[in-house]
């Protein structure tokens, strides 16, 4: 019976070649835009599952307040909290911390710009379950001026030679001796180190360190024991930072608060200042599963109203098939079988292009999902869904629709749909252009928004501007002297106007973060929190900024190291 239902439904797609090219195209179409976007959500709601003891790691973000008022969210607060914590509640089992350098690395006549450098102390490895290939968890970097390669780094400076025990020259300062070297970090990871180094490196420099509770830019994170509900532990730290901290801050006219954040929580729902990496949207992406539900949906009831608009060459067949003694069953289960067949096509179709377009897609969404989704079993059990859902649900209306026919009333040439047939298939058609027109809306607003973006008066001209990151080596007297010989260098080339140096440009947050800034007249507690930007005399006329009172920076006056521009907000604040 299956052999010639398979024969019969090869004989039927070959005589309707075009309507079953359609349905193939439609559908294998409609699958590799449903398959890609699903693979893609996948990914970005699998960011960090990979730890071991995930669902007990919390990152500790800081909120700090100026005259009650909130003025920066940390990603990475003060120093000193993760530790004074696990010293001084049973709750935390562990924490680990760290910051993020960057800096020229150099082995021989190899010379790279680093910006993934975190120093780290001892429990980076115990917390978090980052793989260490060659090394010592218990042992590694307890001292100073010791570091663990990743694999890629480790390639990069040394190729296929052993790199322990060998040493990376940093800014031309000091050697890192590399004792070990750990797998390269997931895509999935919302940290992404590539070198790491002792946290008593930085100890070695400043052993303050340790203990600030007012200095910025740590990454913080705890272990907290299993029956422990972070919730509640997060309320008991307060009255514990004030009891710290609580008069030193009030002295400034400020205030710290610690909030706790799950660690597979802040991949899609943080975006605070100095985040390890570049976070994305819960909402958008959440968003992007009902625009590839739609797009299926759309597929399968094209499937849907091709089939049923076959109706009336198809009830000829019916009428002669029931009349030769089939009965409604066999009919039902000719046309699935025919649904079964097509949807196969359509979707080994729709795996050669998922294949083909990976790349492409992969540019499109800027991350780097790999051919290693396709041996993941969800990309299988994406596969299974849709083509069950499409061969059976897409396949039974009109399989029921068509065997529903009398056989008396086609032979007599009175056949004639039923109404409530032609309401459904109505009903379809509407829905499936409606979505396609909010889909298309939804495209050309967000094209638009995008371009209104791009044009947008940003008030500095960005036109022609070519950004070139510098080592960011300043160590000795002599940087001043080697940036002014560079400059002059390339400016002797007609295609250059100008030239300016800066420790951040417009587009990029500012991580110069100044606090207790006031006027002379004012008491300290007046004081408030600003962004700087460190620049020279050249970058207000290369970004076309307007002076709208006092004088730019200059070569001419010989003070520019005890004078400052501020911006209209700044102005405001004082």
């Amino acid at each position: 019976m299956v052999k010639n239902n398979l024969l019969v439904a090869f004989r039927n797609l070959k005589k309707n070649l075009l309507p079953f090219i359609i349905n193939i195209l439609g559908l294998a179409i409609g699958m590799t835009a449903f398959i890609l976007i699903i693979q893609y959500v996948r990914f970005e709601l699998s960011y960090d599952d990979f730890h071991q003891k995930g669902n007990r790691i919390f990152r500790i973000q800081q909120d700090r307040y100026n005259k009650g008022e909130l003025t920066t969210q940390w990603a990475a607060g003060c120093s000193a909290v993760g530790h004074a914590l696990y010293e001084n509640f049973p709750e935390v089992e562990n924490f680990t911390r760290f910051t993020i350098w960057d800096g020229v690395l150099s082995y021989n006549e190899k010379r790279f710009r680093e910006e993934k450098i975190y120093l780290v102390d001892t429990s980076f490895f115990e917390v978090f379950s980052f793989q260490l290939l060659i090394g010592d968890k218990s042992s590694a970097l307890k001292k100073p001026y010791e570091t663990i390669l990743s694999e890629s780094i480790a390639r990069k400076y040394f190729g296929e030679e052993d790199p322990i025990g060998k040493s990376l020259l940093y800014n031309g300062d000091f050697e890192l001796n590399i004792i070990g070297v750990f797998k390269d970090i997931p895509g999935n990871s919302h940290l992404k180190p590539e070198i790491l180094v002792s946290w008593e490196t930085y100890v070695s420099f400043r052993p303050d360190v340790n203990t600030a509770w007012q200095w910025d830019g740590f990454f913080n994170y705890i272990l907290l024991n299993p029956k422990t509900d972070y919730k509640e532990f997060e309320a008991k730290i307060p009255a514990f930072v004030e009891e710290q901290v609580g008069e030193d801050l009030r002295q400034y006219n400020s205030a710290a608060i610690y909030n706790l954040q799950p660690l597979q929580e802040i991949h899609l729902n943080s975006d605070f200042m100095y985040e390890a990496e570049v976070n994305k949207n819960a909402q958008s992406v959440y968003s992007l599963i009902i625009v590839a539900l739609f797009l299926m949906v759309i597929a399968w009831i094209n499937y849907i109203n091709l089939s049923t608009a076959k109706s009336l060459d198809r009830a000829r067949e019916v009428g002669m098939r029931k009349i030769s003694g089939a009965n409604k069953m066999q009919l039902v289960w000719q046309f699935l079988v025919e649904s079964i067949l097509v949807n196969i096509i359509s979707i080994i179709l729709a795996i050669i292009l998922v294949s083909l377009l990976f790349t492409l897609f992969n540019q499109i969404t800027g991350e780097m999902l790999d051919y290693s989704l396709i041996h993941n079993p969800g990309f299988w059990i994406t596969i299974v869904f849709i083509f069950l859902v499409g061969a059976i649900l897409s396949g039974a209306y009109p399989a029921f629709f068509l065997s529903s026919f009398k056989p008396a009333s086609i032979i007599k040439g009175k056949f004639s749909q039923n109404q409530k047939g032609l309401l459904l298939r109505k009903i379809l058609v509407i829905f499936q252009f409606t979505t396609s027109i909010v889909l298309i809306a939804a495209t050309l607003l967000v094209y638009k928004q995008i371009t209104f973006m791009q044009k947008y008066d940003l008030g500095i001209d960005i036109n022609n501007v070519l950004v070139l990151q510098g080592p960011g080596v300043v160590n000795d007297s002599t940087y001043t002297e080697t940036f002014n010989a560079f400059k002059e260098e390339l400016l002797r080339k007609p295609d250059i106007q100008s030239i300016s140096t800066s420790t951040t440009i417009p587009g990029r947050k500012v991580g110069w973060n100044a606090g207790g800034i006031r006027l002379l007249s004012q008491a300290v507690e007046e004081g408030n929190q600003y962004r700087v930007i460190g620049m020279d005399w050249d970058y207000a006329d290369l970004f076309g900024l307007t002076i709208l009172e006092g004088r730019n920076f200059s070569p001419e006056y010989t003070n520019n190291s005890e004078t400052v521009l501020f911006n209209e907000k700044a102005i405001k604040l004082l």
